[in-house]
């Protein structure tokens, strides 16, 4: 039976010539510089919230011809994924411990990620703390922004309160169209650990697409 990683562990393995994956916040300066960032010129994904990096590491895996940046406030996550990817030696990964809402307003380029993904946000599913939701109207300009022309953003939770507000809200955005379908391969009670949970527990999911269609 393998031993347990203690949080405190998860410091970076010695390797041969592997970058660090965690970025920090000042580094990635006022824009951040896909080509500088990464060392090549590649299509951008964007996960905001990674958690215990399921998705992120596996879209990697399965796309090396793009790169990824994902977002994630928890610092065990944090630390976490990025032991993760040092023991998988992926380098079309970055990761930066920032808040969402400045690294999506402020930092990502306009019209630079083909893709974003917000699986399973949290709901904060108290009245007085909605204001802590991440989808809202600001936010959909926000991804409308950041969204190359024909760009997509796929979204999931479990929460049905919170399912009432992001659907009419995407619903909404100007520069954004619903697409038929959730965008992306595979079932998403095995894309993500809460997503694996839920399914456990019997929850069902509500999940949308929506494409960018304007420059």
């Amino acid at each position: 039976m393998g031993r347990s990683i203690r949080i405190q562990e998860l410091s970076a393995p010695e390797t041969e010539q592997m970058p660090d994956p965690l970025v920090e916040p000042e580094a990635l300066g006022e824009t951040i510089g896909w080509k500088e960032l990464f060392g090549r010129s590649a299509p951008v994904e964007v996960e905001i919230g990674f958690g215990k990096g399921r998705y992120l590491i596996h879209a990697a895996q399965a796309r090396p011809e793009a790169d990824f940046l994902g977002r994630e406030w928890a610092l065990p996550f944090v630390r976490l994924v990025r032991y993760r990817i040092y023991r998988r030696r992926i380098r079309n990964v970055k990761l930066v411990r920032a808040d969402a809402l400045d690294i999506l307003g402020q930092r990502i380029p306009a019209g630079s990620v083909r893709a974003m993904h917000v699986l399973f946000p949290d709901p904060w599913p108290k009245k007085r703390h909605h204001k802590r939701r991440l989808v809202s109207p600001g936010f959909a300009q926000m991804v409308v922004r950041v969204l190359e022309p024909g760009g997509a953003i796929n979204v999931a939770t479990d929460h049905a309160g919170y399912a009432e507000v992001i659907e009419p809200t995407l619903d909404a955005a100007q520069g954004l169209e619903r697409l038929p379908g959730f965008g992306l391969d595979g079932d998403l009670a095995e894309l993500t650990n809460y997503g694996t949970k839920y399914a456990r527990e019997g929850r069902s999911f509500h999940a949308w697409s929506y494409r960018k269609t304007r420059g």
